[in-house]
């Protein structure tokens, strides 16, 4: 038997040992490998991980603030320029704002050049003073990598004695938002990037009580690394301290916002101002992005008009002063301006998930998701699935599959592909039914299988489009299909064949080649291949990262769902401590609520069975389902990110011994939703759902769902697939328990045709059969099957290891070797209490084992003992008149029979018998169990 303290020693080893290597550079990394890895196998999964780290460290890195020339106004009304301010020498003057000049600088300890800002002369009334503590005060609260940060904060002394200064973080080269985008020509995602990374800055701001009031395209500064900066919080005031800002425009002779981005209730309500305006400001500037000027064109317009033009609210439409702009991006323009603050967007967070959404092409909340936008949409997201069922379509009218013809031609099929089937009614109506409402056969596998496999066969004859950049797509869309259906080797052939045309024929910088990479990855996780038919493509994985990052740029939402699935598919031992590091850095470089870190963890939590880590999965993945469930979503990949969280949080709970939580996760009639989403493909939901199901007692129920699952998991994936093997095992497991076990052996008996069984909870069911069927040799091989399969899980963490002592211990009772059955049990009862709290209900069966056990060695208390935290246990967990709870009072009398305590165990087996007839399983494996051992006890 495999040493479980041995398994754990390699994982403590290899997570150890890459935390340390992380944090070393070149030679002393170096080194330190090779005194720490003991073998070539650990070594090379060390490097591997670090490869993978520095990978998605490579575009993480934290960027300075960027606070330098050209971002502020004329200097000619500024006194002479000191040659110190405080502790720091004056390099040059950068320019002047509204309450202060700012200059280079340089501080001596640690040595580093800062930026400076010294308040302006003629600003040094009290109140002015007042503000610029004001903003010291606020700026030292705000840390964000999207916000300016200040170093140090102090007044000075002599010459310039009381006139404040703060000194932040310096460099070079920085523009304004709006001209850092026409000066490098940013595509309209990278400039919606860069917005929404200041709206992630501004709500910062606003989660700390701050609104920043002058929001403008000079007060959002973009460094040399693509990081937009918010500067300038001087005119921010903590929200609730109205005396400060009560006499503001008085006081001034401007105002402290500029107009052009001011909020009519700016105007109207200077003391009654909250994150909204801020909002306002951010849609003027994002109007000024798309349009190449503000919404209110102020400039030599008097302050009266002015003022009349920003109260009146009317904005010339940006589609008439850009036409090429998308109306998506109009429309969100449009309610981010609201000049009643009650029907814009809510918040800076808000507005930067409706931007994103746009990037993502999800609908938007600015508009009404119409039938026909959300196909529209539909399309867009999913360009390879579209033609697919586009081809699918045009196949079907056709008379002859040889005149099937595709109008995908052009240099940019993903943009043509887009065009035709937007434009082509017969392939919207295709798409609409086929990604909407597909019919469903008998299992809930959808029809569309066989289509699939009619334009596969096509396309592999020759008979659909000859040109490369199509067959591509139309293959990327054969592999989304596939996976829909569940179809995971044949989704995993297509898009094998999509990526190595792709490479052939368009090279590996073409977005292509990286959409067929992500669809490899897609399949091979639902696969759930192992690290050694994975690991020969893994190079040409971590190129095409690279190739990925260099083409689109950090901020992709693809490269970092690319980064994702690539991590994710390296073994587990290795993927988590990587991808947890990643997270860290997205964190700490967006918040810990930033799309890309929100979604990382989500993803790792959804893999934590893995790891054993469940106590902390079910947080994050009631957080994922949640958020799914409150956002709109279109077909596609947001049904399976439902689906997935959905799913992995039942099975968690099902691994806690949560079963009624389980239940609930995946019970349709709990959740509408899954009734329409979930039970198209409900194949991994069946089992999740059946498992509660038999361990709640309800075994009709789970049979009824899982005998239709297995049939079509058999059609489709084959009798050995997981699916089936999952389903198989519960379905045996159900059978059982009714007594029924010839049929249980028979459902068994298909899985030994077909090869050999893998999954865990399968081979648990298996073994248990063989027990009841007293079959211990069978028994003992599907146990140590168990502990040879899940060898990457800490012990005090693993609960299928756990399951599979227990069944082991079972096996060695019942086989005759009751004494060596005492260390797996004691195992198992570790695992149990550790991982859960409360306590495990599997605990209930092992403190069963573990009395018998110490019953057989003479130890009468220690075994009585163990009897009674049983029961206690299944009353606590499964109520009195439940099936477990009778087992136990069985086992508990047994015990006393054994010691001569026979009135003592009638009682017992009284209530045993009585659970039992509640029963409509009565007849099956306990009650003949129980009436045979009253049997002997009277003789």
């Amino acid at each position: 038997m495999r040493d479980a303290r041995a398994d754990k020693l390699r994982v403590t080893d290899v997570r150890g040992i890459f935390e340390r290597a992380v944090q070393l550079d070149g030679g002393s990394r170096e080194a330190f490998l090779d005194s720490a890895c003991g073998s070539t196998e650990l070594r090379l999964r060390i490097e591997r991980m670090l490869r993978a780290h520095a990978l998605g460290d490579s575009w993480l890195l934290q960027h300075p603030i960027a606070l330098a020339g050209g971002t502020l106004a004329s200097d000619a009304d500024v006194a002479t320029d000191p040659t110190q301010v405080g502790r720091y020498e004056i390099v040059r003057r950068i320019g002047v704002g509204g309450m202060g000049v700012v200059y280079e600088g340089r501080q001596s300890s640690p040595s580093r050049p800062v930026a400076i800002k010294v308040m302006r002369c003629h600003l040094g009334s009290p109140s002015a003073v007042q503000r610029f503590r004001q903003e010291v005060e606020i700026l030292g609260r705000l840390r964000h990598p999207a916000i300016a940060q200040i170093y140090d904060a102090d007044i000075q002394h002599g010459e310039r004695d009381g006139v404040p200064f703060f000194v932040m973080e310096l460099v070079a080269d920085a523009l304004p938002l709006t001209r850092y985008v026409r000066k490098h020509r940013c595509t309209l995602p990278q400039t919606l990037s860069l917005f929404a990374q200041a709206c992630d800055g501004v709500h910062h701001g606003h989660q700390k009580g701050v609104v920043h009031r002058d929001l403008k395209p000079d007060n959002i500064l973009v460094d040399g690394g693509a990081s937009p900066k918010v500067i300038d919080f001087g005119v921010a005031r903590i929200i609730g301290a109205d005396e400060l800002y009560r006499t503001t425009v008085s006081e001034l002779t401007g105002f402290l916002g500029t107009l052009q981005y001011m909020s009519p209730e700016q105007l109207t309500l200077p003391a009654d101002v909250d994150i909204r305006a801020d909002v306002y400001a951010l849609g003027a500037i994002l109007y000024e992005l798309l349009a190449d000027s503000p919404p209110h064109e102020l400039r030599n317009v008097p302050v009266g008009e002015a003022i009349g033009a920003v109260l009146g609210g009317v904005v010339p439409r940006l589609s008439a002063r850009a036409p090429e702009v998308p109306r998506d991006l109009e429309r969100i323009v449009n309610k981010a301006i609201e000049p009643d603050r009650e029907n814009r967007y809510q918040s800076a967070a808000e507005l930067a998930t409706e931007v994103r959404r746009y990037l993502r092409r999800e609908p938007i909340l600015a508009r009404p998701p119409s039938a026909r936008y959300q196909l529209w949409l539909a399309v867009r997201r999913h360009r390879a699935a579209a033609t697919i069922i586009a081809a699918l379509a045009v196949a079907l009218l056709a008379t002859t599959v040889a005149s099937v013809s595709f109008g995908v031609q052009a240099t940019r099929a993903r943009d043509e592909a887009q065009s035709q089937l937007v434009h082509t009614r017969s392939a919207e109506q295709s798409i609409r039914r086929s990604i909407d409402s597909a019919p469903i056969r008998r299992g809930g596998m959808p029809a569309r299988a066989d289509h699939l496999n009619e334009i596969a066969w096509n396309l592999d004859h020759g008979l659909i489009v000859d040109n490369p950049r199509s067959q591509v797509a139309i293959r990327q869309g054969l592999a989304f299909g596939y996976l829909r259906q569940r179809l995971l080797h044949a989704g995993e052939a297509q898009a094998l064949a999509a990526l190595a045309l792709s490479e052939k024929a368009l090279g590996p910088d073409d977005d292509e080649t990286y959409y067929s990479y992500l669809r490899v990855l897609a399949n091979r996780r639902g696969l759930l291949s192992v690290w050694s038919q994975i690991q020969p493509r893994w190079d040409v994985s971590t190129d095409s990262i690279e190739n990925a990052i260099r083409l689109h740029g950090p901020d992709d939402p693809l490269v970092s769902e690319g980064y994702i699935r690539y991590v994710l598919c390296m073994p587990a031992l290795e993927s988590f401590p990587v991808l947890s590091a990643w997270i860290d850095q997205q964190v700490r470089r967006h918040g810990a609520e930033s799309e890309n870190a929100r979604y990382a963890r989500w993803r790792q939590a959804a893999a934590e069975g893995i790891t054993g880590r469940l106590e902390e999965a079910i947080p994050p993945l009631i957080e994922a389902v949640q958020y799914y469930e409150q956002h709109p979503f279109v077909p596609g990949e947001d049904r399976e990110q439902l689906e997935l969280f959905r799913i992995c949080l039942g099975a968690a709970y099902l691994d806690l011994g949560l079963d009624a939580e389980a239940l609930d996760a995946v019970d349709p009639s709990a959740h509408p939703d899954l009734d329409r989403i979930m039970w198209k493909n409900p194949l991994e939901a069946v089992n999740v759902h059946a498992m509660a199901l038999v361990r709640l007692g309800r075994l009709d129920e789970a049979e009824h769902e899982l005998r239709p699952a297995l049939e079509t998991a058999c059609a489709y994936l084959g009798n050995n697939g997981p699916a089936a093997q999952l389903l198989a095992g519960t379905l045996v497991e159900a059978l059982r328990e009714q007594g029924e076990l010839d049929e249980a052996w028979a459902v068994a008996a298909q899985l030994d045709q077909v090869g050999p069984v893998y999954e865990v909870w399968t081979l648990l069911s298996l073994a248990r059969l063989a027990i009841d069927s007293k079959d211990f040799d069978a028994a003992l091989g599907h146990a140590q099957a168990i502990l040879d399969t899940v060898q990457l899980v800490p012990e005090e963490r693993n609960v299928a290891l756990a399951y599979g002592r227990l069944v082991l211990a079972e096996a060695m009772i019942r086989s005759g070797a009751t004494e060596d059955a005492e260390g797996p049990l004691r195992g198992a009862i570790n695992t149990f209490e550790a991982t859960s709290r409360p306590a495990h209900p599997a605990l209930a069966q092992a403190y069963r084992l573990l009395g018998e056990v110490m019953a057989a060695t003479g130890d009468e208390r220690t075994a009585e003992d163990a009897l009674d935290s049983a029961l206690a246990l299944d009353l606590e967990w499964r109520g009195p008149d439940a099936r477990n709870t009778a087992v136990s009072r069985f086992a508990l009398g047994r015990f006393l029979a054994t010691v001569g305590r026979v009135d003592e165990a009638h009682a017992e087996f009284d209530e045993a018998e009585r659970i039992l007839r509640l029963s409509p399983y009565a007849e099956g494996l306990w009650l003949p169990r129980v009436q045979a051992e009253r049997a002997l006890v009277v003789q």
